[in-house]
């Protein structure tokens, strides 16, 4: 009884923590990166304030989908969700791992003390890529608060 219990409150905890993320993500992409625009009006001062802001944000976001890990393990061995989730998370993760790699490669592009980009082609693939991944776990965190209580009444 009392570790059924524990699971609920780690389950609410989890996705209240999915949810955070996913509207701190929509408050980063509408609401920051537009007044960082409108107040800097530099894109090279932008740029320099994202480039820790997106670091910082990956590590949450890292954090969380290895959370979710942990949470995984807490469920019955025989969830009929448990492949789906499990799929999902290890996706996650490396999806995350993959855009920590784009940051840093962005990052040796970018020269911001002399406000250049040094192979401009390269970056502007490299960050169309990163934006891709981002919207791609961004729906896929999306999905897994939608299905979330549906997968454990099932």
């Amino acid at each position: 009884m009392a570790e059924a219990l524990e699971n609920q409150k780690f389950k609410k905890t989890m996705k209240i923590c999915l949810i955070s993320w996913w509207i701190a993500v929509i408050l980063y992409a509408a609401v920051a990166l537009p007044l960082a625009f409108m107040i800097l009006g530099n894109t090279f001062r932008v740029g320099y304030i994202t480039q820790y802001v997106t670091l910082y944000g990956n590590i949450i976001s890292l954090a969380l989908f290895f959370l979710f890990v942990m949470y995984l393990y807490r469920l019955p061995g025989e969830s009929p969700y448990l492949l789906y989730y499990e799929i999902t998370s290890v996706s996650l993760i490396a999806l995350q791992l993959l855009l920590f790699v784009l940051h840093y490669m962005l990052s040796d592009l970018t020269d911001f003390r002399h406000q250049k980009i040094l192979e401009r082609p390269l970056f502007y693939t490299l960050h169309q890529v990163y934006f891709f991944i981002q919207g791609l776990i961004w729906i896929t965190v999306g999905v897994l608060i939608f299905y979330f209580d549906k997968s454990q009444t099932d």
